[in-house]
């Protein structure tokens, strides 16, 4: 049953509409070889909650400061918009120019916004808008920024 159920779980989009083939998978599958082209695709964990304060934000800047200190190339994203808060976690508050926001709405481009951590040099991160509220997020725009991520 357990295999079974990750066959499905592999074969499920999570927008159907989307051009982007997002496939929720197994951990197992998650190194395999993209159609032969001899790359891997990216990983997007995500970290979420409904309750506020129970570290969430803590914990996605230590995994990914952790992923990035033993050699794997990791973004991580603030996608809490109007209450910003990860550059803070990662020492990043003061080198904030462009934010996620900006780029869903093509006022620079994904690499402009993307701050490169001093101390881990596998780090990056993607901040919230702290002027912008959640209704400026579509899923398209969201599913195209996390494509150029990964």
């Amino acid at each position: 049953l357990a295999s079974r159920s990750s066959r499905i779980v592999n074969t499920r989009f999570l927008s159907s509409s989307s051009s982007h083939p997002f496939v929720l998978s197994h951990p197992k599958d998650v190194d395999t070889i993209i159609g032969g082209s001899g790359t891997k695709r990216g990983r997007i964990v995500c970290v979420t909650s409904g309750k506020g304060g129970v570290g969430k934000t803590t914990s996605a800047a230590s995994f990914a400061t952790g992923l990035a200190s033993r050699g794997h190339k990791t973004c991580v994203v603030d996608f809490d918009i109007g209450l910003r808060n990860l550059d803070i976690h990662l020492g990043m508050e003061r080198r904030v120019i462009f934010d996620f926001v900006n780029v869903l709405m093509e006022e620079c481009s994904l690499s402009q916004a993307l701050i490169k951590d001093k101390r881990e040099k596998h780090l990056s991160m993607l901040a919230a808008s702290q002027t912008r509220d959640k209704e400026s997020l579509t899923v398209e725009g969201v599913e195209k920024v996390l494509a150029d991520l990964s």
